[in-house]
């Protein structure tokens, strides 16, 4: 499916190319828009969607416009924007986003979901890659996961691997905001490696996670000026096996208010390394 033109906004409308036992072409959903794009949300249907749900593969979601905002101010229901999960044992669909600045909000209590390419049962379920490139990239309170964990809102154990997040923007600011690789809670499957790319990095009360039962996922930030601040968590874990590094480069850091870094591991293995490069 093909979307060209000028600009397009999308209010509490879904398009939707789901498979189950079929793979889809290798690109679902391409939208390429000369101006700005919006989404808003206020009910639980996904505005953008290609899960599978059987042993098919997804297809990919790619979307390049001049601006993109997201906004989710849905009152009592769980919002997920861009949807291409997998509740089969089919490959998760990938997302790839190319646009200026990016400004994704909401201001509802239940859950918000700015992207979910992840797991839901399966053990040999796989996660697809969420690949994000923008100008600036400021969420506040919508998350990204690309394994189970933030996709037990969707209903159901999670089980299987993660896919791989990238984000790279000359700013990335997160606040009140969930960004994981993580696995979910079933006992099996590899964590994605997660990177953030940008000149100045802001994470205010957020959480940035690779956690896998069999073994985390890598973390790496590259960043002029990079800020942890409000209790914001960057961590990898293992918690039956070893769990991945996190590989820091910057010119100048600040961790406070509570706000920490650590590779970790509950079982068997090693935890990875923590290092830090100034440049």
């Amino acid at each position: 499916m093909k979307i060209r033109g000028g600009q397009l906004m999308i209010a509490d409308a879904t398009v939707s190319a789901v498979t189950e036992n079929a793979n889809r072409t290798p690109v679902a959903i391409d939208i390429n828009i000369a101006g700005d794009m919006s989404i808003a949300q206020t009910t639980s249907a996904p505005a953008l969607t290609a899960r599978t749900t059987g042993i098919g593969d997804a297809g990919e979601i790619r979307i390049s416009s001049r601006n993109l905002t997201v906004t989710s101010t849905g009152t009592d229901v769980p919002t997920v924007a861009i949807d291409t999960h997998t509740s089969g044992e089919g490959r998760a669909g990938n997302v790839k986003i190319t646009t200026g600045n990016l400004d994704v909000s909401s201001s509802s209590l239940a859950p918000a979901i700015f992207i979910d390419s992840g797991t839901v049962g399966f053990h040999n379920a796989h996660g697809g890659d969420v690949t994000i490139t923008s100008t600036r990239f400021n969420d506040t309170a919508q998350g990204i996961g690309t394994g189970g964990n933030l996709n037990r809102i969707q209903g159901g154990d999670t089980d299987g691997s993660s896919g791989n997040l990238t984000i790279t923007a000359n700013e990335i600011q997160l606040t009140g905001v969930f960004i994981v690789t993580d696995v979910g809670n079933a006992g099996a499957g590899v964590a994605g490696n997660l990177t953030l790319d940008a000149s100045n990095i802001t994470t205010v009360g957020s959480v940035v996670s690779a956690t896998g039962w069999q073994q985390g996922g890598t973390i790496t930030i590259h960043a002029n000026n990079l800020s942890i601040t409000d209790s914001s968590s960057i961590g990898t874990l293992g918690l039956t096996g070893p769990s991945g590094a996190i590989n820091i480069t910057a010119k100048s850091i600040e961790l406070t208010n509570g706000s920490t870094v650590v590779s970790d591991v509950g079982g068997d293995g090693n935890a990875g390394p923590v290092t830090y490069h100034g440049h």
